[in-house]
């Protein structure tokens, strides 16, 4: 149900009127003699859009925190769109049950935002690396002994491959209270009915197109017959019917696919003919003949399709052809078998949009069945009975009571995603993993960050993001863990025919020497140079515990590496930044025109963020990252604004002459001050860049079935978004009253008086 809100005089006041479902209610925009009416009509027109867009009460929480914040200040000039008054009203509508909660806690205690100072209470540990560098492994061999291993590691070490979000395993947490002879807790958010709409939306658009494009390549061969590149193309459109390209939704093992390419073919075919046919010899001819001439056209070049074009063919102005809606159904349909197999089997009803959670045993048998129901295994997924509701999963967390950790007091280990999966764009692969990066850590604000690499592998990132995290305060907090000692050591010793039950003290000796001169030591003097000695050759299988009787070879496991560095940071409370602090920080930014400098250097990566040519952002790409923006998130690939601003401030904070001012008038203490602040001035651009301009992304995305929604035509729709998201980030930080540095000093300001406060719709709430 709609809400219907227009502005009335009511006395002295103006006043706003809502109605939903056949109430009204009324609420106090201001007196008369202290708002104009213009004023007020802003009031309204602000209030419509919260309203429309549902904004979630934590990001309205924040956007009213930051405003709060600026006033502080004693700052009257505006860089926020929303006034205190229409958030205050929008939450007063949208959330009458924690309206009065919510007031109430700012008049007593004074206004806070979603502040986890329970952080402190817990170290978290943020793990990250390329794909296949041994993160999930590691983290479930720090927490589980052996019997329980095997329930978990088979779902959890093919998860990455796909999904897309993070998962974060709790350990000993003191809040959670599991029933007795429980000791873990899985806890799920179900994506909701859109979200799920728009996979499905996106899977088959991209088989249309991959169909598409496989026809043009296969008529460049002239000995190519119709029947051939009939039969290829359909193969073609079915395999991606079965995963997106980011394979951020598999759904092939749950699914069936087979004959389904003939669907994509009659979408593609009949959609040519209907739109495109118009002047053309197929335009009123059999589907056979109609299918010879287009060929016959994509091979003369007479027939060229964007894939903008074919976007249009599957959607038309929000309809949809009848072959495109059976295969949305029976997709739909199979999903909902999947969710009901999954009730029938572990008594939890699926619900889409729920929270699930579900305790268990870890070592018991049946666990395995629960863990690969909820998030996939790869083995089994070749036998046709099994299912998962994976691809109905958005975002997790693990609770583990684990012995194991016991002494390690409460622990968040967080299980990223592979810096570099999926397909990188060309040339600007480097651009999208410092993102990925960026986007793990602001989301974790990590105590500690380990890097996963492997000792037998090839790692051209290690340095540079190594050297990028030492840069942005985290030097003396982030280490490297070399996995696959294990499987070295079982080659080395191979070829001398030694096992390594049979390896003796010296042996072992030698052995680590040449670990260190041929594998090691290669990376090792430049990171010496980066983190000093913050790096660990691991065994995390554990292979050497099991099959070595010699004292040097213990320690090397994951459990022990976890817990040398939960030592080493053992006490180590990061030195908070005093009010103190501030007038001096700003002095040397302003003495160094940082924030100028920053301005400067963002304006000059709008064309890497937003590029024009098409080529370098394809429109699956773009309709992806404005999916992310709309939904408050951060972003996709090469687009995430408030990431490529901090990269530019991090980047000028980074020279060496301000650096060294900043050490020495902070001393050991600037490492602490440089995260935390990063950290906030993020989550404040987030809301300036993102969060507040959540119409403008919705109303891009109505541009793909609504052609009104369409602003600069005689362009493609790829273009005309584009036009509309550079306007957007080159008049976001200039007004009539501030230009952009001194915008992006606010921020600064704003940033530094902040608390913590994560965006909770990333995580779980």
């Amino acid at each position: 149900m709609e809400y219907k809100v227009r502005l009335i005089l009511d006395g002295e006041y103006h006043k706003l009127l809502v109605s939903r479902a056949g109430s009204q209610i009324k609420i106090v925009v201001g007196r008369t003699d202290e708002m104009s009416v213009v004023g007020a009509r802003k009031c309204v027109d602000e209030v419509k859009e919260l309203l429309e867009e549902k904004c979630s009460l934590c990001l309205l929480k924040r956007m009213h925190y930051l405003i709060s914040v600026k006033n502080q200040l004693g700052e009257k000039r505006d860089i926020l769109r929303f006034s205190l008054k229409s958030l205050e009203i929008a939450i007063r509508i949208l959330y009458p049950d924690e309206y009065r909660q919510w007031k109430d806690e700012i008049e007593e205690k004074g206004e806070k935002g979603d502040d986890r100072q329970y952080e402190k209470k817990r170290i978290t540990i943020l793990n990250t690396g390329c794909t296949s560098s041994g993160k999930t492994i590691f983290d479930l061999k720090c927490i589980l002994d052996d019997a329980a291993s095997k329930n978990f590691i088979p779902a959890l070490t093919s998860i990455k491959e796909s999904t897309n979000f993070m998962i974060r395993y709790h350990i000993n947490d003191p809040e959670f209270r599991p029933e007795e002879g429980m000791d873990f807790r899985i806890c799920v958010k179900l994506k909701t009915g859109q979200v799920l709409k728009k996979n499905i939306e996106m899977q088959i658009l991209e088989a249309v197109v991959e169909m598409y494009e496989d026809i043009a390549e296969m008529t460049k061969d002239d000995n190519a017959g119709m029947e051939e590149i009939r039969e290829h193309s359909r193969g073609i459109a079915v395999e991606r019917l079965k995963s997106n390209r980011a394979k951020t939704f598999v759904i092939g093992y749950i699914v069936d696919m087979e004959g389904k390419g003939k669907n994509i073919e009659n979408i593609l075919i009949k959609g040519i003919q209907e739109v495109y046919g118009q002047s053309t010899s197929y335009s009123k001819v059999g589907y056979e003949e109609a299918y010879g001439g287009i060929i016959t056209d994509i091979r003369s070049k007479h027939l060229k399709l964007s894939n903008d074009d074919i976007s249009e063919l599957v959607f038309r102005e929000d309809d949809r052809p009848s072959e495109y809606m059976e295969i949305y159904n029976y997709i739909e349909r199979e999903l909902d078998r999947v969710a009901v197999m999954f009730e029938e089997e572990h008594g939890r009803h699926i619900g889409m949009g729920d929270n699930l959670q579900i305790e268990g045993k870890s070592r018991e048998p049946g666990t395995k069945d629960l863990v690969d129901h909820v998030f996939g295994n790869k083995r089994r997924q070749m036998n046709k009975d099994f299912f998962s509701i994976e691809p109905l999963v958005e975002r997790a967390e693990l609770y583990f009571v684990s012995d194991k950790m016991k002494d390690c007091g409460c622990v968040v280990l967080i299980d990223g995603l592979g810096i570099n999966q999926g397909q990188l764009p060309s040339g600007n692969e480097k651009e999208v993993i410092y993102n990925r990066v960026h986007v793990s850590v602001q989301d974790a604000n990590p105590d500690i960050i380990l890097y996963h690499t492997l000792l037998n592998g090839k790692d051209d990132h290690m340095l540079d993001i190594v050297r990028m995290l030492s840069d942005e305060g985290f030097r003396r907090k982030t280490y490297v863990v070399f996995g696959r000692l294990d499987t070295v050591a079982d080659d080395y010793f191979e070829q001398d025919g030694i096992g390594l039950d049979e390896v003796t003290s010296e042996e072992f000796g030698i052995f680590m020497k040449h670990i260190e001169e041929q594998y090691a030591e290669r990376d090792v003097l430049s990171l010496r140079g980066i983190i000093g000695e913050h790096y660990f050759l691991c065994d995390k299988m554990g292979t050497f515990d099991k099959k070595m009787d010699i004292p040097e070879a213990k320690g090397y496991d994951s459990n022990s590496v976890i817990k040398e560095i939960i030592r080493q940071n053992a006490g180590d409370i990061s030195s908070q930044a005093a009010n103190s602090d501030m007038e001096q920080f700003f002095m040397i930014m302003d003495k160094h025109f940082v924030f100028g400098s920053t301005y400067i250097k963002y304006m000059s990566e709008l064309d890497r963020m937003v590029p024009m040519e098409y080529g370098k952002m394809r429109w699956n790409t773009l309709e992806k990252a404005l999916d992310e923006l709309y939904a408050s998130r951060w972003g996709f690939d090469c687009l995430i604004p408030s990431m490529t601003l901090r990269r530019c401030l991090a980047g000028i904070m980074n020279r060496e002459d301000i650096k060294k001012q900043m050490q020495d008038t902070f001393a050991d203490r600037y490492d602490s001050i440089l995260r935390d602040f990063l950290q906030e001035w993020t989550e404040t651009a987030q809301t300036i860049m993102v969060i507040e301009h959540k119409a403008f992304f919705h109303r891009l995305l109505l541009m793909r079935y609504i052609s009104s929604m369409r602003t600069t035509y005689g362009v493609s729709m790829t273009t005309d978004r584009k036009i509309n998201l550079r306007n957007l980030y080159e008049r976001c930080f200039g007004s009539k009253d501030m230009d952009g540095m001194e915008t992006l000093r606010l921020m600064a300001q704003i940033a530094w008086k902040s608390k913590r406060s994560l965006n909770t719709e990333a995580g779980m709430e």
